[in-house]
């Protein structure tokens, strides 16, 4: 004995203990658990996704705010790249820089008029500088420094503002300085702060504060460099370049730079403070958001092309879900009282269903075999009572709608295909020529014994008697695409003994559209119509092509013509008549055809006609490649 799988058995023993409940009792549990079981788990659910949804919302909303707040710092460092650029295409220092870096060269061989010449060079270029930075009070510092001296911000009065490197020989040898000579005059923003100190120039030994570093090397133009020009902007400059308020003071907004945090866009937040390990995390991933799981808050950071630099937006995570919480307060509330009043109500519910659900159960129960005698009383309108007047009718209804309904719908169907088949015989009879070809076989030997032999005359109605015997030769109204060929080629030997030599003829059929099927008579009538309106008039070469090739599962035959073309507004109007399939009082050309093959194959096939007027006409069949001829139900035509 196998043993039963304990799933099974458990399911099982449920069932059991349900069976054992009366309907009353079942239809309280159920709806107990159904009002409570989805409250909890729609609130868990619906706080879930609203952190989630409200999270991903501030976060994108960050990202494109901090990306504004990014180029509005890059239009502000661009200002200062000009203010360097101005000096590093400032024909005078450049000249200074040249004739300084000449006489240091010489300084040994002559120290005293070198000393008197420099100490005027020094003088002008202290002063260029020191007229640069006048009226920006954001510029902390600006100097040039070279391989063998530095440049300050010192006028022709001996007034002096900014700065200077506090270690000159260490910052020579420094990665900045090796940046900015091998930018080759480019300028490179740099985080200096943490490597070299800049100290005031008025005060001796007190740092410069918070700074970025604006370095740009002047080339001398034989691949040295005359020195480099090195601009402290105070991390001021950022504090009035963010445009809401509101945004930045919901959280801290720091601009960070290769010595960790640099400064912080709130005003409210006392210093730009940022733990090293989330520094690293937000440079390493350069673009996007994640969670500080120490702090919680919601980190969105992004990265400046423009300087290498991250804009990082800390959002703490109590502040940005405050509104989910109160929401989800709100939800247990309304979830608790709506619970107490869906219990009261699914009592009341419960027995208004489950008592005339008994008495109807009694009353089934009173139904023997086939007896449908049986009646349900119930004075009540609802749907219980209405169940039970819609049983008392229930076999009568079942025994009308199968003698009725069903039987008038085969009626109805096996009428609708009788039609079909007669349409289509009425369309092929249009075009039958079968009635003929005996009476011009007994005409044709009759001419014979007239001409005493086969003349002329009776060569033409035998033509004339292979092309009718062609067109009814076998039953099937479908042929292949071969033997039509074959049909029009009988049809154009009639056509010769009336046009002569005047029309060239040509025929090209592919191997693997010869055996595709098509309505017989199809391409008679439309070559019939190139003779007959396509040459009217026109004088010179002539000439009727068919052509029938497989282009992935459809069929396509084209009747070509070098005739005289039909003029657009008549062409509009043939191609918009031949989207309709029904044929109109006794045409049986273009139209017949069209009409027969959408009969056959369906609606999205048939004919089109293009044409140019003066450059011929040409007729395409559209046709599904088929191998096997198709029944007449499969086919949804409207004729």
């Amino acid at each position: 004995m196998n043993a039963r799988n304990p799933f099974t058995l458990l399911m099982q023993a449920l069932i059991n203990t349900i069976r054992r409940l009366n309907i009353f009792k079942r239809l309280v549990l159920s709806f107990l658990l159904v009002i409570i079981v989805p409250n909890i788990v729609i609130s868990y659910v619906l706080f879930d996704i609203s952190s989630e949804e409200l999270e991903t919302t501030v976060s994108n909303s960050l990202y494109q705010y901090i990306g504004t707040v990014n180029n509005n710092i890059n239009e502000v460092l661009k200002k200062y790249e000009d203010i360097s650029y101005r000096l590093y295409s400032d024909e005078e220092l450049v000249a200074l820089l040249v004739d300084s870096n000449t006489l240091n060269h010489i300084k040994e061989s002559n120290p005293t008029d070198y000393k008197e010449k420099y100490e005027d060079l020094k003088k002008r270029i202290n002063a260029i500088l020191y007229r640069t930075s006048i009226n920006r009070s954001l510029l902390s510092n600006l100097q040039i420094i070279s391989d063998t001296d530095e440049f300050t911000q010192i006028n022709y009065n001996g007034e002096v503002k900014g700065g200077k490197v506090k270690q000159i020989i260490a910052f020579r040898k420094s990665p900045t300085y090796t940046k900015a000579i091998e930018a080759k005059g480019y300028p490179v923003w740099l985080d200096t702060s943490a490597e070299y100190g800049f100290e005031n120039q008025l005060m001796s030994g007190m740092n410069l504060g918070s700074y970025i570093t604006l370095a740009r090397a002047i080339p001398d133009g034989n691949g040295g460099t005359l020195g480099v020009i090195v601009m402290n902007i105070s991390v001021n400059v950022f504090l009035n370049i963010v445009e809401s308020k509101d945004v930045v003071n919901n959280g801290n907004l720091l601009l960070l730079g290769d010595s960790g945090a640099k400064v912080s866009l709130n005003e409210n937040v006392s210093g730009p403070f940022l733990r090293k390990d989330v520094s690293d995390e937000i440079f390493k991933q350069k673009n996007g958001r994640f969670i500080d799981k120490k702090s919680g808050d919601l980190v969105v950071f992004q990265d400046s092309a423009y300087t290498g630099w991250e804009l990082a937006f800390l959002v703490p995570r109590e502040s940005l879900l405050s509104s989910v919480y109160k929401i989800r307060n709100i939800i247990i509330q309304i979830s608790i009282i709506c619970i107490g009043i869906a219990v009261l109500i699914s009592y009341g519910v419960t027995l208004s269903i489950s008592t005339p659900l008994m008495k109807l159960k009694r009353a089934m129960g009173m139904i023997y075999g086939k007896n449908t005698e049986t009646k349900y009383e119930d004075p009540y309108e609802d749907e219980i009572g209405l169940l039970g007047r819609k049983f008392n009718h229930m076999m009568e209804r079942i025994n009308h709608l199968i003698s009725s309904v069903y039987k008038v719908e085969l009626i109805k169907q096996d009428e609708e295909l009788r039609r079909r088949a007669a349409e289509l015989d009425a369309l092929q009879m249009q075009i039958n020529p079968h009635f003929l070809y005996n009476t011009l076989d007994m005409i044709r030997w009759e001419v014979a014994l007239q001409e005493n032999g086969d003349g002329h005359g009776s060569q033409m109605i035998k033509a004339f008697a292979d092309l009718l015997r062609l067109g009814t030769k076998a039953n099937h109204t479908l042929v292949q695409v071969e033997e039509e060929f074959r049909h029009i080629e009988a049809y154009m030997k009639v056509m010769k003994y009336k046009h002569g030599d005047s029309i060239r003829w040509a025929c090209d059929i592919e191997d693997e559209a010869a055996g595709c099927l098509i309505a017989k008579l199809t391409l008679q009538p439309l070559v019939e119509n190139a003779l007959l309106h396509g040459f009217t008039g026109k004088t010179g070469d002539k000439s009727v092509s068919i052509r029938a090739y497989k282009e992935l599962d459809e069929l396509f035959i084209v009747v070509s013509d070098n005739g005289k073309g039909i003029d657009p507004e008549m062409l509009e109007q043939l191609n918009r008549k031949l989207q309709d399939d029904r044929i109109e009082g006794n045409q049986i050309g273009l139209h017949n055809v069209n009409a027969r093959l959408k009969l056959y194959f369906g609606k999205k096939y048939g004919l089109m006609i293009q044409s140019e007027a003066g450059s011929g006409t040409r007729v395409i069949v559209k046709l599904p490649c088929l191998r096997q001829e198709p029944k007449i139900e499969e086919v949804t035509p409207n004729v």
